[in-house]
Formats: C-alpha cells, sequence, structure tokens
C-alpha cells in the first residue's frame, strides 16, 4: 500500500528573508522564525518531508545567520540534506532519499535545494544594481539546471542537436497549422460565469479592433 507523506517546504530569499510555506504546493502566507521553529518541534517524530529551495540573489548573501538552513534543521535533532538545487539528478536523488527516509524510519527529514533566481525578483526591481551581467549570464547559461540536464542526456546517448532540431521542426509544422483560439475566449477560459469587468474589457477589445484594424493580426478569430 502506497505511503503517505507529509510535504512541507519553505521558500525564502536574500534580500528581505521571507519565509513562505508551502503545504502541498498550496502557498499560504509567511512564517515567522518562531512559527517555522514550532512546526518543526511539532512535526518532530512524525513522517514529515521538509523541503527549502533557497533562492540566492548573490552568492554571497545568506538571508539567515549560520550556514544556511540545513544546520536549523540539525539544531531540532531533524536528519538534513543540503542539494545542488540547479542539479535535476541530484534534487530526485535527495529527494527519493529523503522519502524514504522518512516512510522506512518514520522521522522528519529536511532537504536544502541551494538555487539561484536569474530574473527579476519584481517587474519593479533592477536585479543589475546589485549583481553583475556576467554573474546572471554565468547562472543563466553554465549552471542552467535545464542546460545540465540535457548535457547529461546528450552524453548517455538519449539526445541529440538532430533530434532537437527534428522535434522544432515538426513542432512548428503543427503550430502554423493549429487555428488560433478566438479573442472571447481570453475572457470566458477561467470564470464560469464571466464578471462584468472582463465583459466591459472584451467590449473594450472589440471596439478598438473595429476601429483599428490595421493593428490587430487577422490571424486570430474575433
Amino acid at each position: 500500500m502506497p505511503q503517505k507523506i507529509s510535504y512541507l517546504g519553505f521558500r525564502h530569499t536574500s534580500s528581505g528573508g521571507q519565509r513562505k510555506q508551502l503545504v502541498h504546493g498550496c502557498r499560504n502566507p509567511p512564517m515567522s522564525q518562531l512559527e517555522w521553529v514550532e512546526e518543526l518541534q511539532r512535526k518532530n517524530g512524525k513522517r514529515t518531508l521538509f523541503i527549502d529551495f533557497k533562492l540566492v540573489i548573490l552568492t554571497s548573501a545568506s538571508p539567515l545567520a549560520g550556514d544556511g538552513i540545513v544546520v536549523k534543521g540539525r539544531a531540532y535533532g531533524i536528519r538534513s540534506i543540503r542539494v545542488d538545487g540547479n542539479d535535476a539528478l541530484a534534487v530526485y536523488s535527495a529527494i527519493l532519499r529523503a522519502s524514504e527516509i522518512a516512510i522506512t524510519e518514520q522521522r522528519p527529514i529536511l532537504v536544502e535545494a541551494l538555487t539561484y533566481r536569474v530574473g527579476h525578483n519584481s517587474t519593479s526591481d533592477y536585479s543589475t544594481k546589485y549583481r553583475t551581467a556576467d554573474e546572471i549570464e554565468y547562472w543563466k547559461m553554465a549552471r542552467n539546471p535545464v542546460n545540465r540536464f540535457r548535457k547529461w542526456v546528450e552524453r548517455n546517448g538519449w539526445w541529440s542537436d538532430e533530434a532537437e532540431t527534428e522535434l522544432r521542426s515538426r513542432s512548428s509544422v503543427k503550430k502554423q497549422k493549429r487555428q488560433k483560439p478566438p479573442i472571447a475566449e481570453m475572457f470566458t477560459d477561467v470564470y464560469d460565469q464571466t464578471p462584468q469587468n472582463l465583459k466591459d474589457q472584451e467590449k473594450l477589445l472589440r471596439e478598438s479592433i473595429r476601429k483599428h484594424p490595421q493593428d490587430y493580426t487577422s490571424e486570430v478569430p474575433i
């Protein structure tokens, strides 16, 4: 019979140290340091997998005093693992092992996955003010988890540039043949009953298309 494990994850940034709790993929309000400690104490001895994804802005920065968050778990008697969050295979292995420990040993375990935020923190954030463009490019290319995983797949002979080109070519042909969805779907694909504000927006858009048809593509059904 499949074993059920409670997953409790944390996400924080080095700019403000704000930590958010994720339970079964649902993001809840931020937890304070005291609340997090209490949660560790409450979960200790139960079958729980703690996951911490550390989004670092500067490689030398840390939102917590001491050596990251992995030592926090150990301080409360929870076995803890630190892993390269930009290594897909390492993360898979760590989570697999952590799940096995939680199930077989009936004890909580914490996984700290170290990664890097390449993009800006928000639309109002200009991250080049506190880090160099070269640093961003390095993490974007050399340390990119997708690129690293692809190289591993290619070394094993499971993928190649030729296969990539062929797949993209087939996808492009299918994309060209596929009819674009009508404009109405921009406003009707979320709510069961379209709210008035979206109805007003759709009306304004259609009026704009009628007045300025040259500014809109003819590929999208009206």
